[in-house]
């Protein structure tokens, strides 16, 4: 696991004009050139706080704000590097949206943001708990004639799964919550 993750980058030049602009700046001060995206969270793309819980209608709100004033039908008569700039912002925020409004992936950033990766199994592999689980689901979805009990049982399973998830990333038990993301990523594939 990783414990450093620097997101956003401090100060750039203007492609256009070479004046000085902060990363977050979408256009240059002086001269009003669209600028490359810069190197942020996803939360930072959107002007969100970073925290795992998110209202919906806020991210969506947040994303669509951010679409308009990117999005490359609103450069059709600017320059060919403004052009491509905008395609580039439009897919970052594209992006951030999805990765935030998929919980399960929110959470995976979240930990990315305090310098933790889950995007190995790593130690999931050493959670005998967690592999003696995965075990007795797959022999229940396999031996089972009607999938209609398992789905159930299997949905109510996730919604725990993200509850517990939720209060423990609201409480910083950051290496219990990498135990849940790794649980959730097998439930949410078992389906499958």
């Amino acid at each position: 696991m990783s414990h450093s993750a620097n997101f956003l980058q401090s100060n750039l030049d203007c492609w256009f004009c070479q004046a000085p602009i902060e990363a977050s700046h979408l256009t240059c001060p002086e001269c009003a050139s669209l600028q490359e995206p810069a190197a942020m969270d996803h939360f930072q793309r959107l002007f969100l706080s970073v925290q795992y819980e998110l209202e919906m209608a806020q991210l969506e709100r947040a994303y669509f704000e951010e679409q308009a004033k990117v999005h490359p039908d609103q450069f059709v008569g600017k320059t060919d590097r403004e052009k491509n700039c905008a395609v580039a912002h439009s897919s970052c925020v594209n992006e951030a949206y999805a990765i935030l409004k998929d919980p399960l992936k929110r959470a995976q950033h979240f930990l990315a943001i305090k310098g933790i990766d889950t995007t190995e199994a790593g130690d999931s592999l050493r959670d005998v708990e967690l592999l003696e689980e995965m075990m007795i689901w797959n022999e229940k979805v396999h031996e089972s004639a009607s999938r209609e009990g398992i789905d159930h049982e299997l949905r109510l399973k996730i919604e725990k799964g993200f509850s517990t998830l939720s209060r423990t990333l609201s409480g910083s038990d950051l290496p219990q919550a990498v135990k849940i993301i790794y649980r959730l990523k097998y439930y949410t594939k078992l389906p499958d």
